[in-house]
């Protein structure tokens, strides 16, 4: 796994999180700027899992390098696992194209239903959770989508230990990166930064 670009999307990450829900993406698209990277934030979502993953991974297909970001709401009606279905959906989606990475997260840091904040994936995850035994063809129950993710390493944990009130549905943050690992770490290289002073 390519750690420089997955630390980047997690700091990304936690940008969104700490700013004002108002702004979400401010801070992300501040930092990402300031590496010099394309940075596009996109109207909400609000679509059922394989839908979203399809627009999503379509968007950074085309897309140019660099940075891009969405939020999403399930509809009313949707099942819970529903991050863990898009997740692994776009993982099947990005299997092999090793520049993109997609990280799905709430947005506020805290634990989803199961636990877990969000899954970062990328163009190797498909493979990983075809090793540890898991399809990636959309059979799989909650429990089983949870597993394959935590077998491919690509779970986010909480940020927060604080519990989401049961009556607040979570909303969730989509944070795409379209750059190869080498190309970022040219761009720290040519800034003078090493990774810890900037993430």
């Amino acid at each position: 796994m390519d750690d420089l670009r997955r630390q980047l999307l997690l700091q990304l990450y936690a940008d969104v999180v700490a700013a004002p829900p108002a702004d979400a993406h401010a801070g992300a698209i501040d930092r990402a700027v300031a590496l010099g990277l394309t940075a596009r934030s996109h109207p909400k979502l609000c679509e059922i899992p394989s839908r979203a993953a399809v627009r999503v991974v379509h968007s950074l297909q085309i897309g140019p390098a660099g940075l891009q970001l969405w939020s999403l709401e399930f509809p009313d009606d949707e099942r819970p696992g529903g991050s863990r279905r898009l997740a692994v959906g776009a993982a099947r989606l990005l299997a092999g194209q090793e520049r993109l990475l997609l990280l799905i997260g709430t947005a506020d840091g805290l634990g989803d239903d199961d636990g877990e904040a969000g899954a970062l994936i990328d163009g190797d995850s498909c493979g990983r959770m075809t090793v540890a035994g898991f399809p990636v063809d959309g059979s799989l129950e909650a429990e089983q989508n949870l597993a394959s993710l935590a077998a491919a390493g690509d779970l986010i944990h909480a940020l927060s230990p604080q519990l989401r009130g049961a009556a607040v549905p979570p909303g969730y943050v989509l944070l795409g990166l379209n750059l190869s690992g080498g190309a970022l770490a040219r761009t720290y290289s040519k800034r003078g930064q090493g990774l810890s002073p900037v993430l």
